[in-house]
């Protein structure tokens, strides 16, 4: 699916049949293919995976009305700025062969608690700006917190779990809620 492709138009519901869909994974901003979709809702993938690389950045970046989400049941990554703006998204179920969460992925989303127990890999600012998120359950595996990850965050505890040798700049900057 190209850059744009709906963006900002009137959908309010999408459901992606084929496991051969592949979203552009460079796009930018509104260039997502469903980016700034104000009245999209509800999205479902059927597919239980996707080919590689096919949840491209942006892909709901803007879509401020988006509340409920099925990720494909074999999805292995959440992209770039997948999420960003997505301010109605209060939940999110990651499948188990989700390890990879990416830059800004829910940058400014509604997202009030996650659980990343099944992450390994995750970039910074992937919840920047989250003032509804008072919940997170990081992996007892994880060494290090990113740069920024939490910042702005409305966390009001955190449990570091023991393995944890490294917060890096920011990981926790301006979360004014945390005591």
């Amino acid at each position: 699916m190209q850059d744009g492709a709906f963006s900002a138009s009137a959908l309010k519901s999408v459901v992606i049949e084929g496991s051969e869909t592949k979203f552009v994974d460079t796009a930018t901003g509104t260039k997502g293919a469903f980016a700034n979709c104000v009245q999209l809702t509800d999205v479902k993938f059927m597919a239980e995976k996707l080919t590689a690389g096919s949840l491209g950045q942006n892909l709901f970046y803007g879509c401020t009305a988006l509340s409920n989400v099925t990720l494909p049941a074999k999805a292995t990554e959440i992209g770039k700025r997948m999420f960003e703006g997505c301010t109605n998204l209060k939940t999110i179920t990651l499948p188990a062969t989700v390890t990879t969460l990416l830059d800004y992925c829910f940058k400014d989303s509604g997202l009030t608690a996650i659980d990343l127990g099944n992450i390994t890999t995750i970039k910074q600012n992937a919840f920047d700006g989250c003032v509804g998120l008072t919940s997170v359950t990081i992996p007892s595996t994880w060494t290090t917190i990113p740069n920024t990850l939490f910042r702005g965050t409305g966390l009001t505890s955190i449990v570091i779990p023991e393995g944890v040798t490294k917060i890096e700049n920011e990981a926790f900057n301006n979360c004014e809620k945390l005591t």
